[in-house]
């Protein structure tokens, strides 16, 4: 597998998480049959479809730059483009792991605020994209 279709997997998992994060968040805010739409549990559902949201975004735009700069390119499989492409790659998703370490903490400082449920939302999100970032930057394929 080249890195070319190690980010197609990567985004299409994002965007799987997202799809999930929107559903069940929606079931948390949608209704009182389910979660019994406590403040808590609205504040999870909304953190829930925001992170659903952006991470959409965030897919949409990987996949688009990713594809327009392979297309872009007179060989997309020419050793070194792929070893920059790896490179690349692997800088921004340990840049987004310890990105991701600081959503946490603010999730946590604002659990211990009193914002219990938007805190414990955030939490669950940070902590989900930490270990997706992580496990993903540390499967990318050596293309050296």
């Amino acid at each position: 597998m080249n890195i070319w279709d190690y980010q197609r997997i990567l985004v299409r998992r994002l965007i799987q998480w997202a799809l999930l994060s929107l559903g069940v968040g929606t079931l948390m805010l949608g209704g009182r049959r389910f979660w019994h739409a406590s403040h808590f549990w609205r504040g999870v559902g909304g953190q829930f479809i925001g992170w659903a949201l952006v991470n959409l975004g965030i897919a949409y735009f990987g996949l688009t730059t990713s594809e327009n700069r392979r297309v872009a390119l007179p060989d997309p499989l020419a050793p070194e483009v792929l070893e920059h492409e790896a490179e690349s790659l692997r800088r921004l998703l340990w840049i987004n792991t310890a990105l991701d370490l600081l959503y946490v903490a603010g999730g946590r400082w604002l659990v211990r605020r009193g914002k219990h449920g938007t805190g414990w939302g955030i939490v669950i999100q940070g902590m989900f994209l930490f270990l997706f970032d992580l496990f993903h930057a540390l499967a990318i394929p050596n293309e050296r």
